[in-house]
C-alpha cells in the first residue's frame, strides 16, 4: 500500500494496483500533511498521518479505516517517528525537547 498525504490535510491509502484510492481520511485541520507512516502490530495494521497540530493514527483492516487514536502535541509537528512492535510514538515539534507518547 501507498499513503498519499495533500495539502489540504486529506490522507489517501492506494493499493498500487488501483487508480482509486482504498480509504481516504480528512485530519479536519485544513493544514498540509507532514508525515504518513505504515505501522504494522502483532494486533494490527495502521496508518499514522500527521499535520501540523495532530496525528491521527486509522486502522487499515477495519472496512471504513476507523479512527483508531490521535494525539495532538503542544507543539507543531514536524516529523513522527514510530518504534516497531510497540506503541511508542515520538514527535520531533518546534519546542526543544521531544514529545514522546504511549499507545497501546
Amino acid at each position: 500500500h501507498l499513503g498519499v498525504g495533500t495539502s489540504d490535510g486529506h490522507t489517501a491509502l492506494y493499493d498500487l494496483r488501483s487508480s482509486k484510492p482504498l480509504m481516504v481520511k480528512d485530519q479536519q485541520y485544513g493544514q498540509a500533511i507532514v508525515d504518513i507512516r505504515h505501522h504494522r502490530t502483532s494486533e494490527g495494521s495502521y496508518l499514522l498521518a500527521a499535520d501540523r497540530k495532530i496525528l491521527k493514527v486509522w486502522d487499515k483492516a477495519s472496512p471504513e479505516g476507523e479512527l483508531f487514536a490521535s494525539i495532538e502535541p503542544p507543539a507543531d509537528i514536524n516529523e513522527v517517528c514510530v518504534c516497531d512492535q510497540s506503541g511508542l510514538v515520538m514527535f520531533a515539534t518546534e519546542q526543544p525537547r521531544m514529545h514522546v507518547y504511549f499507545v497501546p
